[in-house]
């Protein structure tokens, strides 16, 4: 296996608190190793492979699984690019307080970070009881902070967007 360092533009995400990451743009350094020709890698929750759009030049896993109350939900990286698609497409339409800003930060790119865990940008998959939402959490600021969570349904096989909500964070100093 040999190894090599790739300078793209990426996102940085912060510390991985369990409502989301601190998240900036910007470019990053990073190694990537390299395996030969017909030798795969596999990660925990599915194999690991470079992602062939132009906007995702990551490293990504091609699936995860996410829990969702007492069951668990199977996502794909294309599930993850549907997610995407339809956050987009909601906030296009929407009049979200936030929305201009959200919609710069929704272009980022949707992989499965090799722990497993889905990311579109600085938005991160997550559940709670049956809800599956992104969240993203803003930096906070001197008081408070603010995290957006947009709620999604799978229905007949295609990703929706079924509202978006915005919650406030208090920050102890």
């Amino acid at each position: 296996m040999t190894a090599r360092s790739t300078r793209l533009a990426a996102f940085c995400i912060g510390p991985l608190l369990p409502i989301g990451g601190a998240a900036c743009q910007g470019q990053a350094t990073r190694a990537v190793e390299q395996r030969p020709a017909g030798q795969a890698d596999s990660g925990p929750s599915g194999s690991k492979r470079m992602t062939g759009s132009s906007d995702d030049k990551l490293e990504t896993l091609d699936r995860t699984v996410l829990p969702v109350g007492d069951t668990e939900v199977p996502v794909t990286l294309e599930d993850a690019r549907a997610m995407r698609a339809a956050l987009l497409e909601y906030l296009q339409q929407s009049s979200y307080e936030d929305r201009e800003a959200l919609l710069r930060w929704t272009q980022g790119p949707a992989f499965i970070d090799h722990e497993g865990t889905v990311r579109i940008g600085p938005w991160v998959l997550d559940s709670e009881d049956d809800d599956i939402f992104l969240r993203y959490r803003e930096r906070p600021g001197q008081r408070a902070a603010k995290a957006h969570k947009a709620f999604l349904a799978k229905k007949d096989g295609a990703w929706t967007v079924t509202r978006v909500e915005m919650e406030r964070i208090s920050v102890r100093r």
